[in-house]
């Protein structure tokens, strides 16, 4: 047994003097029983990187429909009479989805969220809508404002009256004007709380506010602005963008068409007509948000006392809206602080509605306010119908990469350490 064991490490030796083993391979082998294989050939890096796959595809969207015979009565509230001159239309209002989805926009300050064909989609979309503009009111226009914004403030009677007034926005009647010898011109304020029923109006909005200017010498001082919008036909050229149910909405390119006159009492029925009606029902749920006024106001506590108590009043609907935060706004809210306070720091909540408006005038922000609005009657499916242009759809895919040259350095590195 010792012999063979003798024999055993003999040859061995033998081997080794006689067949020389290159020194690393030598050492490798003996490594290999204790170190895993990857510490000595490293595998290839796999990088995993976020890439967009885009494909066209036909798909279902919904497009702004005014126009088509069955759309216009999901805009107007109408209804047909009988004259001599044959079958008539009367207008009588918006149906109650106008007024709801006109609030909500306003609410909101933005466009309404509109379905989309997939997450992650963009389309262009092109369709006729109203639209709203707002420009200075001429001097003619500006004399009858202020006339009728006097007459409703002369109108306070008993113990209570009003100041100030810093906003007054009415709708106008205009199917007597021009008549001379009607008071301002035939000219007259519709009524703020408007009722489905028959009745003269117009498709404008007419305002006077408190605007801060800065006087001669430098002070800052108040003085009115009187405004005038008006409601026309435009083209809407639109690309609206999702990125994972995000939605983006760009404008490329609308174009203001003409003017849109309110509908004539016992119209004879026709298509044209019927989109009118459609048009003035938009026009009305607007201006019932805008309509009203603000000012401040005083009242006799009692006989015996020569000190009146001031609060201000708000009978308007835009307390409700996105514009309230104007900056056409601020001598209002600035006249209310001083009311109960002495200094002159800006509430938070006040910071809030001026963030929410971005301190923006009105003029820009009542056609803002239509833009919107127009848009976001694609929120309900009822006021759109479906069309199916071709569209990309963006998908969102990894990408995988694999650096072979990663893996060779690894080796050579660990290569140079076994040496």
């Amino acid at each position: 047994m010792e012999d063979q064991s003798w024999i055993n490490l003999g040859l061995d030796h033998m081997v080794k003097e006689l067949v020389p083993i290159p020194k690393y391979i030598f050492s490798t082998h003996g490594l290999h029983r204790c170190l895993p294989l990857p510490s000595l050939v490293t595998p290839a890096t796999l990088f995993v990187l976020p890439s967009t796959h885009i494909s066209w595809t036909n798909a279902q969207v919904r497009s702004l429909d005014m126009y088509s015979p069955n759309q216009t009565s999901r805009f107007t509230y109408s209804v047909q009479s009988n004259s001599s001159d044959g079958e008539t239309e009367q207008f009588l209002g918006p149906r109650t989805i106008i007024s709801r989805l006109s609030t909500a926009a306003a609410t909101q300050g933005q466009i309404l969220p509109i379905s989309p064909p997939f997450p992650n989609s963009t389309y262009t979309l092109e369709f006729y809508g109203p639209a709203v503009q707002c420009q200075e009111a001429n001097s003619s226009v500006a004399t009858i404002i202020k006339s009728l914004r006097n007459e409703t403030v002369a109108n306070f009677r008993g113990s209570i009256v009003e100041d100030s007034d810093y906003y007054f926005a009415f709708v106008p009647d205009l199917s007597n004007v021009g008549n001379s010898s009607a008071p301002n011109g035939g000219v007259a304020a519709v009524s703020q709380v408007r009722l489905q029923q028959p009745q003269n109006a117009s498709n404008q909005l007419w305002m006077v506010f408190s605007r801060y200017t800065l006087d001669t010498t430098g002070q800052r001082t108040t003085e009115d602005h009187c405004l005038l919008c008006q409601l026309y036909n435009a083209t809407y050229n639109i690309n609206l963008t999702f990125e994972e149910g995000s939605q983006t909405i760009q404008d490329q390119g609308t174009q203001i068409l003409n003017l849109v006159d309110y509908p004539e009492a016992n119209a004879p029925v026709s298509p044209d007509l019927m989109v009118q009606h459609a048009y003035s029902a938009f026009m009305w749920a607007l201006t019932d948000l805008l309509v009203g006024s603000m000012g401040i106001f005083s009242e006799e506590t009692s006989k015996s006392s020569n000190v009146p108590t001031y609060f201000s009043e708000i009978t308007t609907q835009i307390e409700h809206t996105s514009l309230l935060g104007s900056s056409d706004l601020d001598a209002f809210f600035d006249s209310n602080h001083a009311l109960y306070s002495n200094n002159s720091v800006v509430s938070d909540q006040r910071l809030q509605d001026i963030a929410l408006a971005k301190n923006r005038t009105l003029d820009i922000l009542i056609e803002e306010l239509a833009y919107n609005t127009t848009l976001s009657f694609m929120n309900s499916n009822l006021l759109s119908y479906v069309n199916s242009p071709p569209m990309p759809s963006l998908k969102s895919l990894p990408q995988y990469l694999i650096d072979p040259f990663q893996s060779f350095h690894h080796t050579e590195r660990n290569r140079q350490s076994v040496n």
